[in-house]
């Protein structure tokens, strides 16, 4: 939370931390707000309107509550939407949601579209090798293994039906390294819905 430099105000954060729960404290409080008391007032500026109505549906009384508590007078809570709360707060990130929000990979696929160089394609989890094949599906781990081994000729296309759960997106991520593997240029024409 940013804060002005006074005592009572961080005696006001502790009171709200008590009351809320740290979980809630630190979403609500700590990471989206700044709060001044002064005048009989608890100012509470948040970063957007959102934030801003939130806490005020949900924490007014304890706001008030705990400000009594602190000066012994009641307060009027008053919120205001100051944009400079969430360009401080984005300062005092730590290093490491720094290096997610930059390894993200959708901020890194846009970063490559404007850049002009194509996004990496991502390894996926499946393989052959691991299916699991019963009787209920070894005709499907039959016509995978049949298109890895001649793409687009027997099985074109091939169509995959089941339940949930049942393995046919692994099925078809095996297809797909496997053809990666096999393939030295440009993937194959595959198209998965």
């Amino acid at each position: 939370m940013i804060t002005c430099a006074t005592e009572p105000v961080s005696i006001l954060e502790n009171s709200i931390a008590e009351k809320v729960g740290p979980q809630r404290f630190k979403l609500w409080f700590k990471n989206a707000t700044r709060l001044t008391l002064a005048d009989g007032v608890v100012r509470v500026d948040v970063p957007n309107v959102f934030v801003g109505e939130w806490i005020e549906r949900h924490f007014t009384e304890t706001i008030q509550e705990s400000a009594r508590e602190i000066t012994g007078e009641n307060h009027e809570v008053t919120f205001s939407v100051d944009p400079s709360v969430a360009k401080d707060l984005r300062r005092k990130q730590p290093d490491s949601q720094v290096k997610y929000v930059d390894a993200n990979p959708e901020r890194v696929a846009r970063r490559q579209k404007r850049e002009g160089s194509p996004p990496p394609t991502p390894p996926l989890p499946g393989k052959l090798d691991d299916f699991v094949v019963g009787n209920s599906n070894r005709l499907a781990f039959s016509c995978a293994q049949s298109v890895v081994e001649n793409p687009a000729t027997r099985y074109n296309p091939m169509f995959i039906h089941g339940g949930c759960g049942l393995g046919k997106t692994h099925l078809l991520q095996g297809i797909c390294n496997e053809l990666k593997e096999k393939a030295a240029g440009p993937p194959l024409g595959l198209c998965f819905r």
